[in-house]
């Protein structure tokens, strides 16, 4: 039989159109293949220097080569010549006890002392110690005394200074201090004091120190965080916290003269705003979008974060090598120029302000050509930050801006190890704790004060009813 030659063109070309259709699935399968091992590949090249990966997650052999320095050829210790240190001796008025050491006889021709000879003293060696004597106890009674005449007892109270806990103000604070600034658990400090100073407490006990602790500082940190939001230039940060197994958020802000804590609900911009609240002054903080209600041009986003990106563009392959690359390129021509005008060589108002004009076109060049990247990631990218253009240069024009966001998560540090080391905390209150202890110990550590001293007076000013020391430095 002779086949019909139409329908044989018809089947001809459905077979065909089949075969284009399979070849576009494989295609497609192909790309996506592609794109996933492309995927894969930039997760594992990642690191603290292209992600926000954290640097202790970095491998042995990426940290090597971060610390690896060129040898000076000098032998380890002080080098020969150097001014060399050595502790400074205590005043006679702060010296507990003196051991005088006096030869019995003559070192020359052995004739016995008797004690009338003329002695001086050649050489002075101090031995600074710890007391290992139990804690002070005090017992304070309420008596009664009755009238000889009347015969009514008329009893005297106990003074409202006089501390209602157990435990006086030099313990309290230096229970603190042990949590907060030495990172020590509830129960290593608990067996601190018992081992060296023979004193009992129980966990709750502690829990209750530090609720005093947070009732004494409360003024001075609330007018710290007042002052703090009022301040012209933020630094904000936030990260994870946890309180009773919930997930929560430290957020912090960082100025010239405080460093303030929040723990909050969550990291939403409800959250931010109940804490701060509405945008004022320059912003100074990462590209989260919880900030994103912050006017373009009273924001800087961390340029280090940026750099990171542009980092990670140029990790992986085809155009978006290239765009990453002069990104990173333009990116360094920056911060030379910033570097140079900070160091006073010849960077006036008006040359940065031609600066700022130039690397405005340049950027947008460049993240336009960003934006058409086959790589999705970059593409995505390269749109945001053309959207967010003018914070990337906002510290060119205003003074006092910095270009990244370190301040912020300097003062995070401390928060975070802390918080990994006690995971978080149990209650309410004990966030309450956290958030004031934190907000004083960084604040003096900006102000290069003593944290416990400061601690001990905020609860003695509490016990005579007086408001504690401020915070900020005197105006």
């Amino acid at each position: 039989m002779i086949e019909n030659p139409t329908e044989r063109i018809v089947a001809l070309e459905a077979e065909n159109a089949a075969l284009r259709q399979q070849v576009r699935d494989l295609a497609a399968l192909l790309e996506k293949a592609t794109r996933r091992i492309e995927e894969l590949e930039e997760k594992l090249g990642q690191n603290s220097r292209n992600s926000s990966k954290p640097p202790s997650s970095d491998s042995p052999q990426e940290r090597r080569a971060r610390r690896k320095k060129r040898k000076s050829g000098r032998k380890r210790g002080g080098q020969l010549g150097h001014a060399g240190t050595t502790r400074k001796k205590a005043p006679p008025e702060d010296v507990d006890d003196t051991q005088k050491y006096v030869a019995g006889a003559c070192g020359a021709c052995g004739v016995q002392f008797d004690g009338t000879e003329s002695v001086r003293v050649v050489t002075e060696h101090q031995v600074w110690d710890i007391l290992l004597a139990p804690v002070s106890v005090t017992a304070h009674q309420s008596c009664g005394v009755e009238c000889p005449h009347c015969g009514t007892e008329t009893v005297e109270a106990i003074p409202p200074e006089v501390p209602q806990s157990s435990f006086g103000p030099n313990v309290t604070a230096l229970i603190s201090y042990l949590v907060g600034n030495g990172r020590m658990s509830r129960r290593k400090v608990q067996q601190l004091l018992a081992e060296v100073f023979k004193l009992d407490i129980s966990l709750g006990a502690i829990s209750e120190c530090e609720r005093r602790v947070a009732d004494a500082v409360e003024p001075a940190v609330e007018e710290l965080r007042r002052e703090a939001l009022l301040s012209p230039i933020k630094h904000m940060d936030l990260t994870g916290w946890t309180e009773e197994g919930e997930r929560r958020q430290i957020l912090t802000v960082v100025t010239e003269h405080a460093v303030v804590f929040w723990i909050l609900d969550d990291g939403t911009r409800v959250s931010l705003t109940a804490a701060v609240g509405e945008p004022s002054g320059t912003l100074v903080s990462d590209r989260g979008t919880v900030f994103d209600h912050w006017p373009l041009e009273l924001r800087q986003a961390c340029l280090a974060h940026i750099k990171r990106a542009f980092e990670a563009m140029a990790s992986r392959t085809g155009d978006s090598r290239a765009v990453g690359s002069e990104l990173g390129e333009l990116l360094k021509l920056l911060f030379h120029v910033w570097h140079t005008h900070q160091e006073g060589e010849g960077f006036d108002a008006d040359t940065l302000q031609s600066w700022h004009a130039t690397f405005l076109v340049e950027f947008e060049r460049l993240l336009g050509a960003g934006a058409q990247s086959r790589n999705k990631k970059t593409a995505g990218t390269c749109n945001r930050l053309r959207q967010q253009l003018p914070m990337l240069l906002t510290f060119l024009l205003a003074s006092g801006v910095q270009p990244t966001n370190n301040d912020a998560e300097r003062a995070l540090r401390h928060f975070v190890i802390w918080s990994n080391l006690c995971y978080g905390s149990q209650s309410e209150r004990g966030s309450r704790f956290a958030a004031y202890l934190m907000s004083v110990l960084e604040t003096l550590r900006l102000r290069g004060r003593s944290v416990f001293s400061y601690i001990r007076q905020a609860i003695l000013a509490g016990l005579h009813g007086e408001p504690p020391p401020r915070l900020l430095p005197a105006t």
